[in-house]
């Protein structure tokens, strides 16, 4: 398990510049403040999400409580320099792409909601059911990574 929250954060990490370039404002910093950290607090998703999955006999990870524990954890740490709430909902993302689906939402109700989870106005639960109330089958091949941002319309 912590494997895979290890290479979920690599990826997150290495494309980091990429989301911020191609995302708008905050462009000009793609440092993180502890590198380490920002893995630490991936793999603790996929910990709790892990955990959830066991509480419920279930034989593997929800991808839907898996993107809500990260969207949270990484909305709500800020271990990123920039753009810390484009980070969270790419993470998300990507977890629910890895099982063929994506967000359905405006970028705005996205970027509107994931300031509520980084304000502590909305918990992971809320943030799971969020996502479930959105979630939709990718059509076709997945996307690349930072394009997740481009399918929400």
């Amino acid at each position: 398990m912590p494997e895979r929250g290890r290479a979920l954060a690599a990826r997150l990490i290495s494309n980091h510049a990429y989301v911020l370039r191609n995302t708008g404002p905050g462009t000009e910093n793609a440092a993180f403040k502890d590198a380490r950290a920002f893995e630490g607090h991936v793999v603790s998703a996929y910990q709790a999400a892990d955990m959830v999955a066991q509480q419920l006999g279930a034989a593997d990870i929800d991808p839907l409580v898996l993107a809500g524990y990260l969207l949270h954890h990484l909305a709500t740490t800020q271990e990123a320099e920039n753009g810390n709430k484009r980070l969270a909902i790419c993470a998300a993302s990507e977890a629910l792409a890895q099982d063929g689906y994506r967000i359905d939402a405006t970028s705005s109700h996205v970027a509107q909601f994931v300031i509520e989870v980084a304000t502590g106005k909305k918990s992971v639960h809320q943030a799971i059911d969020w996502l479930a109330e959105r979630v939709a089958p990718i059509h076709g091949s997945p996307p690349s990574y930072g394009d997740h941002l481009i399918l929400m319309t």
